[in-house]
């Protein structure tokens, strides 16, 4: 292609972006006369590149494949089709061009021997070409640019350097299409560069491969642009290899450093065990030995019981593992690294105390109006702290986003040289949706920690001197991704704004540090506990939830009656805002007359989907549905697709779409092959690319992955911790024109946002369809594309999902049957009743049982809960005596002592302890706090008469 005499150059990398880069280029060329618009198909041939070791891997090799070998002899080449590929000889099956039939093994195959992937492609007459191969016995070199000047039924005519030659189009022929290619692939100073970039690839590194290739680049990527203008201005220098290990190793000696990072190594026990953590840390921080011992087996074949437990035993020794001491004969355990994690977490909020300058000196009042106090404290608080780390206790619908806004509103009026960047960051992308809404620029917590860790790698410093990071839902974080977050931000100098509900639901990984900084750290905290979101007459179920009286809360809500919600003309109404379907008989905790309502629904998912589906249109697009487990939320969408569909509410077209589920795994579960195993042919994404699962070998601890064309792809993530890798369960789901869609997952590359919600408007007689959101449109194509797979029906959502949303209306699964019984928490519950403003529909499969597993609750301890139980429980002893002591003021001898101490008779935080049988003398006790002003205990000291009485004094007086 030529502009402006200069050769433009596109590039992408990836095979898939670049087929669909080539097809969209084909089109315009098209589209503009460039091309004929008749298209021919031919066969042709793709190299697939070799080296002396995957020569001899029979994964490598399927049948439909062409061979070539070269006679060095004869100076000539023969070609093969691969027949069969026949496993227990290692040997394949070849035939030739004539017919002829050998056979050939694996093992003895050598460079004279070229394999070939063969596949059609469309071309038409001013198609630019490209051999990728020998062509007309040498006249057409590999990698020569061709141009179709003809096509017959015999051949393809192509134009090089001002000849013509004819391709027999009989066989297979080495081209390929010559629009696109990979990433810094060409050379050259004159080439302008039109390259399509992946998050992935805008790095330093990308921009280094991009200059090789012409002297002017312009890039396109689905990154938001102030986050893709971030990645391009910092551009660090490079370090070699031999001083990133020394570095790693903190010496300036090669030998030594190597040496130092090869004994750094774990072991294959040692890396079982450290694998076999994470596991035992599922239900809680501590665990006992037999339950590590379990979890550390398996990971690798080669590691015994008898390692396990001697190495579990080392650890315990060299203080790897601590011994709970209040528990010991339990023989409960606490990792280390978890107790110096949050060990980390409290020191870095002590080493932010004044160390930066407040955001503002005085705060003007038009920023302050119309909120509450506990918005009032907290935005005071942000915008007037000398601390680097600040912390916002807020109860669910106490306006955490208006203060948010309030906020922002402040710093908008600050000069723009003292004006901070803000970046908002979460766990979840609900959460960082809603911060959005708040016109705060946000990210996950994941995006934002892989690129802080690049950035490492690549020798870059953090430079956050003007940046105010929000950290929204901190109670989903686990105590790793919030010591690594806090520890960026302080080498980065810059503020953090932690802001969460510890009543909410917690993280999924271990930890609690957002607890953990409430009740142990230095932090400076705000509280919100002025509930703004719901109605009077729903407020107080939601106080009744925070209080723990989930009892009183159900009662509450049922005084909010269903009547209010506006439903069409014969819909079913439930009776009460709290019903009751048991399975084993139908069962309301209000009966509904089969004969005044013949259409009442038989069991809870259909009870859900008619109460949803029976709605207003207005009202069904202010109702947020939530059940805890994925298995109802996918009978629920189902069913209210049906239903939709059944009262024409949706378009008559129904597309049966194949879609990708996510499938929940924990930290490192897929580091062992044995877990693969109930995830046979399901599909893995490893490195942007799509395998399905196969095989699993444990005794040799490997997976076998299969890409879209058959290739085996064995992985052995014991032995590798540096391939992420997600799992996805193949599900079909009917929709129309009019279902409201989500996607699962983020995929910058393609723009689309997890959890952001559409709605079809198009549904082609190809199976592509068009999502609409706003006056934004998108077409997706899932029985072509496998990346537009990840989507799913968006009325249903989980808890986890809820979190951070608000609605007028909610309707709420809750129970105990089945896997019901395992979600059923009072975090849960909390989360799903506080999402509603207006009314709350609960549907439950047994009131009672649900109520009762909500009131006997699992508490979830720290480390240094654990670890330092008995001096807690001595502080709480001296809070109980001290609470039941006698001001000083108020006894004669308390008086006394007060005169004889200068101080008088006024008041004294002194409190007055009688003699009693612990302390058989009077005593005087004094609260102490510790380093971070928590109240830490009591300090005691004797008050002794002296002189017949008439003197009073302390024990250990001055």
């Amino acid at each position: 292609m030529k502009w402006a005499k200069t050769a433009v150059v596109t590039q992408v990398n990836g095979q898939r972006e670049q087929a669909a880069l080539t097809a969209a280029i084909r089109t315009q060329l098209k589209a503009s006369g460039q091309l004929d618009k008749v298209d021919t198909t031919i066969s042709v041939l793709q190299p697939v590149w070799l080296d002396s070791k995957s020569r001899h891997q029979r994964e490598n090799y399927r049948a439909g494949m062409m061979m070539e070998q070269w006679d060095n002899e004869k100076k000539a080449m023969h070609r093969y089709q691969i027949d069969k590929v026949i496993d227990n000889s290692n040997t394949l099956r070849l035939i030739s061009e004539t017919g002829q039939v050998r056979a050939e093994k694996i093992n003895k195959l050598d460079s004279s021997w070229s394999l070939f992937a063969q596949k059609q492609i469309a071309v038409a007459v001013g198609e630019q070409l490209k051999a990728v191969g020998r062509e007309m016995k040498g006249k057409i070199k590999a990698h020569e640019a061709l141009k179709v000047t003809a096509i017959s039924k015999t051949g393809v005519t192509v134009e090089s350097q001002g000849k013509n030659f004819t391709l027999d189009r009989s066989r297979a022929l080495k081209l390929s299409p010559d629009y696109v290619e990979s990433l810094g692939a060409s050379v050259s100073d004159k080439n302008q560069i039109l390259a399509a970039i992946s998050a992935r690839d805008l790095n330093a590194a990308t921009l280094n491969q991009l200059a090789r290739s012409g002297d002017k680049a312009t890039l396109y990527t689905a990154m938001p642009l102030d986050r893709a203008e971030k990645r391009l201005i910092s551009h660090p220098h490079y370090r070699l290899a031999s001083e990133q290990v020394k570095t790693q190793a903190g010496t300036d000696n090669l030998d030594k450093a190597i040496s130092q990072n090869r004994e750094n190594l774990l072991s294959p026990v040692q890396q079982s065990v450290a694998l076999g953590l994470s596991r035992a840390q599922t239900q809680g921080i501590d665990f006992s030995a037999l339950t590590l011992i379990s979890a550390s087996l398996g990971w690798s074949p080669n590691v015994t019981v008898n390692q396990i437990k001697a190495e579990i035993e080392q650890q315990k020794k060299q203080g790897d593992l601590i011994n709970i001491n209040s528990i010991s004969d339990t023989g409960r355990l606490v990792p280390r690294v978890t107790y110096e994690r949050e060990k980390s977490i409290i020191r870095t909020i002590a080493q932010g105390k004044n160390a930066v300058t407040p955001l503002m000196a005085s705060i003007p009042p038009q920023y302050l109006e119309g909120l509450t106090d506990g918005q009032k404290a907290a935005t005071c608080m942000i915008l007037k702290s000398s601390d680097q780390f600040l912390a916002i206790q807020g109860f669910a619908g106490t306006g955490k986003t208006t203060q948010f806004k309030a906020v922002m509103a402040a710093m908008g009026s600050l000069p723009d040289n003292q004006r901070p960047q803000v970046m908002g960051l979460a766990p979840t992308h609900r959460a960082v949706h809603e911060m959005q809404g708040a016109g705060i620029c946000s990210q996950t917590l994941a995006s934002f920690l892989s690129e802080a860790r690049q950035q490492a790698l690549a020798g870059e410093t953090p430079d956050y001197h003007n940046t105010v990071f929000i950290i929204d839902e901190s109670s989903m974080m686990g105590n790793r991704d919030m010591a690594e977050l806090y520890q960026q931000i302080s080498r980065g100098h810059g503020r953090a704004i932690s802001s969460g509900d510890s009543a909410q639901l917690q993280a999924i990984e271990p930890g609690q540090p957002f607890k953990l900084m409430q009740q142990r750290s230095a932090i400076d905290i705000a509280i919100m506990k002025d509930i703004v979101r719901q109605t009077p007459a729903l407020k107080p179920a939601i106080y009744s939830m925070i209080e723990g009286n989930t009892r009183d809360a159900l009662n509450r809500i049922e005084t909010v009656t269903p009547d209010r919600i506006p439903r069409q003309p014969q819909a079913w109404t439930p009776t009460a805002s709290v019903m009751e379907f048991k399975k084993e008989q139908v069962k309301q905790t209000n009966t509904v007359s089969q004969q005044k309502n013949r259409d009442a629904p038989t069991d809870i998912i259909s009870a859900i989907s008619q109460d949803y589906s029976g709605r207003t249109v207005d009202a069904k697009n202010n109702t947020l549905i939530v059940a805890h487990l994925n298995e109802d939320r996918c009978a629920i969408n189902a069913q209210i697709h049906h239903q939709l569909q059944a009262a024409g509410e949706l378009g008559n077209t129904e597309s049966l779409l194949s879609i990708l589920e996510p499938v929940r795994t924990l930290h490192n579960e897929l580091r062992r092959a044995a877990n693969f195993s109930p995830h046979i042919d399901k599909i893995a994404l490893m490195n942007s690319q799509y395998y399905t699962v196969t095989g699993v070998d444990d005794k040799a601890g490997i997976v076998t992955l299969r890409d879209s064309e058959g290739k085996a792809q064995l992985i052995s993530n014991f032995e590798n911790s540096t391939q992420a890798i997600a799992l996805y369960k193949p599900r079909e789901i009917r929709v129309s024109t009019g279902d409201k869609l989500r996607f699962t997952r983020s995929d910058n590359d393609r723009g689309y946002v997890a959890n952001s919600l559409w709605q079809v408007s198009k549904i082609d007689s190809n199976g592509s369809i068009t999502l609409t959101h706003g006056e934004h449109n998108k077409r997706l194509d899932p029985k072509q594309a496998i990346e537009d797979r990840h989507i799913d029906l968006a009325y249903a959502v989980t808890s986890y999902g809820a979190q951070g949303a608000s609605s007028r209306y909610v309707i709420t699964l809750e129970g105990t049957e089945g896997s019901r019984k395992n979600r059923a928490t009072r975090e849960g519950g909390y989360v799903t009743l506080s999402r509603a403003k207006e009314h709350v529909q609960v549907y439950t499969d047994d009131r009672e049982k649900w109520l009762r597993a909500l009131e006997h609750q699992k508490k979830y301890p720290t480390a240094h809960d654990l670890l330092h139980g008995a001096n807690d429980k001595a502080a709480q002893i001296a809070e109980q005596l001290i609470a039941s002591a006698t001001p000083m003021q108020n006894t004669a001898l308390g008086r006394k002592l007060l005169q004889t101490c200068g101080l008088g008779s006024g008041e004294s935080m002194a409190k007055f302890i009688a003699p009693g049988r612990k302390y058989p003398t009077p005593h005087i006790a004094l609260p102490v706090w510790d380093s971070n002003g928590k109240r830490a205990g009591v300090y005691l000291d004797e008050i002794r008469l002296q002189q017949e009485g008439s003197k009073i004094e302390l024990n250990h007086q001055p």
